[in-house]
């Protein structure tokens, strides 16, 4: 989500305090657009039709008074965006910075279910094993330990007890 902001000094700035209500209105929705289209405060000449309330007059006005300055393509610049706006770039990396983040909690959440094949390192079985008991000094609540693991696909066969594999142990257990 992008925002758009007016900060304080634009209350004392002459420029913006002496133009038509119009143009006012032009300058807030035209700041809005370039920040959630990513223009980086840059307003096309076209684009005037797809922000709000635009005008050819308005967008005259803001540029006598320099609020917009001509960028020499049919369009024009806001004065001033890069230093009190987001820019594409920024939000680009918070964007990326957020995905990182996503995909971080995405595979722990997913490790901690158990549902990451071959997580513990050299185990390429898809169990996630461990040597000893699931939970050192917890015996399983409810009944006693089986002889074997009763999922067939268990590397711990052969071993007395589920508790040596933590994939059975903590749901044969109850835990």
């Amino acid at each position: 989500m992008t925002d758009a902001r007016f900060p304080e000094r634009w209350l004392n700035d002459w420029r913006l305090q002496s133009v038509t209500p119009a143009a006012y209105r032009l300058f807030g929705n035209a700041l809005m657009w370039a920040v959630s289209n990513r223009t980086d405060g840059r307003i096309a000449s076209t684009a005037l039709a797809l922000i709000p309330k635009a005008a050819k007059e308005g967008a005259a006005e803001l540029e006598s008074v320099g609020l917009w300055l001509g960028d020499g393509e049919d369009g024009w610049l806001i004065d001033g965006f890069e230093d009190t706006q987001t820019t594409s770039a920024d939000l680009d990396v918070l964007a990326n910075a957020r995905r990182r983040q996503r995909d971080k909690m995405r595979r722990r959440r997913a490790a901690a279910a158990g549902a990451v094949p071959g997580h513990v390192p050299g185990h390429g079985s898809g169990h996630n094993t461990r040597p000893g008991q699931a939970r050192p000094g917890q015996a399983p609540k409810g009944s006693e330990l089986q002889e074997t693991c009763a999922e067939p696909a268990c590397p711990n066969l052969a071993r007395r007890g589920c508790c040596t594999c933590w994939d059975h142990a903590h749901l044969e257990a109850g835990w």
